[in-house]
């Protein structure tokens, strides 16, 4: 059983995995890729478990399998994410819609998730725990915790990938960057992971964790709400949706109090001008709270697309916008294709959508 002083030392690690790391150690066993993609090793907390890194995996003796077993052949020439989790964990749970994609994505070239209820406490509660948190990838507990004994967990969650020949390549990754140590993986072996069937729109390119794609969820797919009462208009006369009939529609819903949204003018400045005559119209959407400031910060700092003042919010209220920058995207149909889109995927699900046009 674990000792007072190591449950303290895993919580402790617990709140840093929820945390933004700003400055990550790099560790030699996983210097195949990027440091920043793991949790740095503060105290050599890792240093038992990268150990493993380079070496066939450890067992993993699991029961009171959930959502399919994955034992003996099943595990045979697949790429592994084993994620040690904890049903107490905020991190661990908050990781669980970018691994349910993750497993949903990837299951296709041959990559199984299994997700390890490891922790003494709390491991009563990982079938309600799975079902409140809609945890879709095989998960099974660890009962007599010598599988965590074995994997060397020091904190929750803790993630390791093992390649198709069962050594394990990487361990102690955050959750953030497990599918880029997959995607590493699959690269190696020649597998274009990036480029998804024309009109896709992936999961993974989708912002928010479960609770936020439930919000979203009616809008997702469904013929985008009109842009009823928006205000005053810059760099375009009155645009609504009947106007945008056979285009894409990036909507760019900002604030003139913005940090993030400001610094993010330069590369919408240049999405629109570089799809304008692909017939993508790039929007954005103004915040009323301090919309009397718009026309100045256009001016101030070069906004060359069309801009609205959202009088009252009210396609704000329409679009479900929690946070600012948000990206929504619309296709030639008017439908809403990608509600509250990755900033980094903008472009990518524009030239997704274009290579609907390539016959």
């Amino acid at each position: 059983m674990a000792s007072l002083r190591t449950r303290l030392k895993s919580l402790v690690f617990v709140i840093i995995a929820g945390l933004f790391v700003a400055s990550p150690q790099p560790s030699e066993a996983n210097d195949a890729f990027p440091a920043e993609w793991f949790f740095p090793n503060e105290e050599g907390v890792l240093d038992k478990p990268l150990e493993l890194v380079g070496k066939p995996m450890p067992g993993l003796p699991l029961t009171d399998w959930m959502n399919g077993e994955i034992t003996g052949k099943a595990r045979e020439g697949k790429i592994l994410v084993v994620d040690f989790w904890a049903t107490w964990c905020g991190p661990c749970l908050r990781a669980v819609p970018k691994t349910n994609a993750l497993y949903e994505k990837y299951e296709k070239h041959g990559v199984a998730v299994i997700g390890v209820c490891g922790s003494e406490n709390g491991q009563d509660q990982m079938e309600a725990t799975a079902r409140k948190h809609d945890i879709r990838f095989p998960i099974a507990k660890d009962s007599t915790f010598q599988a965590a004994k074995d994997w060397r967990v020091p904190f929750w969650p803790t993630i390791a990938v093992v390649d198709r020949k069962g050594i394990v390549r990487a361990i102690g990754i955050a959750p953030e960057h497990v599918e880029d140590v997959v995607k590493s993986l699959l690269r190696d072996e020649g597998v274009d992971v990036d480029k998804p069937a024309p009109g896709a729109i992936p999961t993974a390119w989708l912002e928010g964790m479960q609770p936020d794609r439930v919000r979203l969820a009616a809008l997702q797919g469904a013929p985008a709400p009109e842009f009823k009462g928006a205000g005053e208009w810059i760099n375009s006369q009155p645009i609504d949706l009947a106007s945008t009939k056979g285009k894409i529609v990036v909507l760019d819903f900002w604030a003139t109090w913005c940090g993030p949204c400001i610094a993010s003018i330069p590369k919408a400045n240049d999405i629109h001008e570089k799809y304008a005559a692909k017939g993508v119209v790039f929007l954005g959407i103004c915040h009323p709270r301090g919309a009397e400031k718009m026309s100045a910060t256009a001016k101030e700092h070069g906004i060359k697309y069309p801009i609205v003042a959202d009088t009252g919010s009210v396609v704000i209220d329409a679009y479900k916008v929690d946070s600012f920058p948000d990206y929504y995207v619309i296709d030639r149909n008017g439908k809403l294709v990608a509600a509250d889109l990755s900033n980094n995927r903008v472009e990518d699900a524009i030239e997704s959508l274009l290579a609907l046009d390539t016959p």
